[in-house]
């Protein structure tokens, strides 16, 4: 049986896709006969597999984890990383250094830099370098990132994609989530979907503009789930400049709020059109995405800089594909998209026969499993 620390800046009930694939991922390997220990934030203390919180990310990471280690007798130390999650703090980035004679493995949700003194310049970028190269094994979520790692000279670099917190939507959910929009039905006005935190990268203000430009009767906006995650309060002028917008957009207007991973499976499955508008393009590191095609949603996204880093999605197939930060060739894709359920339903169905066995957890799972076994292999130091 191996026994892993996974160690996250955000864990449920905190708001956060992190948060969430760590579970699911956690889940998945208990699952595989695996034993996993959670240190995470002090909001989700009490939860099943939390053995250790933090009230505020800092140099005390460091004895937290060796601590938990000790505790849960861990074979290896697992990091979620994404900078936001752990506010920025470096601490993360030097824990391959301290649990010794353990080995690390990170998880690279992000490749953002952690914030270290005024004008740190290439310092920041230097101390995630020191992440991946002091960890036994890295992974990347998506190939853009495995290729950045890569230049980094990351050892044993892996690529596992993420699956979906949201599970597959059925009848039964889509008749709820027809409830939630009742109100729309009743007008015949069509629903556009975006589901994701106000964030600068998922482009909410392109969706704005583009709707804007379409005749009347427009179609309402339901912005599904929270609108702020964990880390909002790195974006948080960002977020308030969009509240400003939302409060006056020429569109009627829809907030679900938070809901339950059935509910937003629910609600993604019963609008006309889910449109993620990201604004570097679509990526596998996307949890939102890999959530609306789970759901067999009509989605429409946004081109990545390379097509082969959304493989094996294929535009016009399993999605839609705009330019980014295009707010003419959006408004014209909802538009012609709208005015053809034939083609959203075979899109959606599509995109949900592919995401159901491209994004399984019980293969993440498997090749987490064999990374662990590598890792450890050819015997385990026994852990101090």
């Amino acid at each position: 049986m191996v026994r892993v620390l996974m160690v996250t800046g955000e864990y449920p009930p905190m708001p956060g896709g992190v948060g969430d694939y760590t579970r699911c991922l956690v889940d998945a390997l208990e699952r595989r006969g695996c034993r996993c220990g959670v240190v995470t934030a002090v909001p989700a203390a009490g939860q099943q597999h939390v053995i250790a919180t933090a009230r505020r990310w800092g140099w005390s990471l460091i004895p937290l984890v060796r601590r938990a280690a000790h505790q849960m007798h861990a074979d290896l130390v697992h990091i979620q990383y994404q900078a936001g999650a752990f506010d920025l703090h470096p601490a993360p980035t030097i824990l391959p250094l301290f649990v010794r004679p353990r080995p690390c493995v990170v998880t690279f949700h992000d490749t953002n830099v952690p914030y270290l003194f005024p004008k740190a310049g290439p310092l920041r970028r230097w101390a995630t370098i020191l992440l991946a190269r002091q960890s036994a094994a890295v992974i990347a979520t998506n190939p853009e990132d495995a290729s950045e790692l890569a230049v980094w000279q990351a050892r044993q670099l892996y690529r596992v994609p993420i699956g979906s917190n949201i599970p597959v939507s059925t009848n039964t959910s889509l008749a709820e989530g027809m409830k939630l929009l009742e109100q729309f039905r009743a007008s015949r006005r069509p629903t556009i979907g975006f589901f994701g935190f106000l964030t600068p990268d998922k482009g909410i203000e392109v969706l704005l503009t583009a709707l804007a430009k379409l005749p009347e009767p427009r179609p309402a906006l339901v912005l599904i789930g929270g609108s702020q995650g964990a880390t909002g309060k790195v974006h948080g002028a960002y977020a308030a400049a969009v509240e400003q917008r939302l409060a006056t957009a020429p569109v009627p207007l829809l907030r679900t709020g938070y809901l339950d991973a059935e509910a937003v499976a629910a609600a993604l499955a019963a609008v006309d059109l889910v449109v993620l508008p990201f604004a570097e393009g679509a990526s596998l590191r996307h949890g939102t995405l890999i959530a609306a095609l789970m759901a067999g949603a009509p989605v429409v996204t946004t081109t990545p800089a390379r097509l082969e880093w959304i493989a094996p999605l294929r535009d016009r197939e399993h999605c839609w594909l705009v330019p980014p930060r295009d707010p003419e060739a959006l408004a014209h894709a909802i538009q012609m998209l709208l005015a053809a359920p034939q083609t959203r339903r075979h899109l959606g169905e599509a995109a949900k026969q592919l995401a159901v066995h491209a994004f399984a957890w019980e293969t993440i799972a498997d090749q987490h499993m064999t990374i662990y076994e590598t890792v450890l292999s050819p015997s385990r130091m026994p852990p101090n």
